[in-house]
């Protein structure tokens, strides 16, 4: 129960994030900070990701990525999606293992959960330097 009564402020949450659209209904389906195991758990269009990559052109009013995700067969798919017409929300989470998406049951929203590409303020790095190359 205590999933459930999470995943209502979560689908507002979602809604407001994804361009203002309304996706209470996300509320049964949908929880944003959890592992991928949970979130697999709840929904079985949950899926490793593979890639999500910025597709290069000379369009200053939007975006175009590439989304790529592994089926349970581990076989990879991808979408393009277009910023201007596809709703999509990413979140980086530094503690996250396994990278994942989760798609609405419709087919219209995509959830993206990665960790960081670069993280500041690391650890330093220890150990003794063995050979120069």
């Amino acid at each position: 129960m205590q999933f459930k009564m999470g995943l209502l402020a979560v689908g507002i949450t979602v809604g407001l994030a994804i361009n203002g659209i309304s996706t209470v209904h996300a509320a049964k389906w949908y929880e944003r900070n959890v592992s991928y195991q949970t979130q697999k758990k709840h929904n079985k269009l949950t899926y490793k990701l593979a890639f999500f990559e910025n597709v290069a052109d000379n369009d200053t009013e939007s975006q175009y990525y590439v989304l790529g995700w592994y089926d349970s067969k581990g076989k990879i798919h991808q979408k393009k999606i277009w910023s201007a017409f596809t709703n999509y929300s990413e979140y980086v989470d530094p503690n996250l293992k396994i990278p994942y998406v989760v798609m609405s049951p419709d087919g219209d929203a995509y959830y993206i959960h990665r960790p960081p590409y670069t993280m500041y303020n690391q650890p330093a790095v220890e150990g003794t330097v063995s050979a120069k190359e």
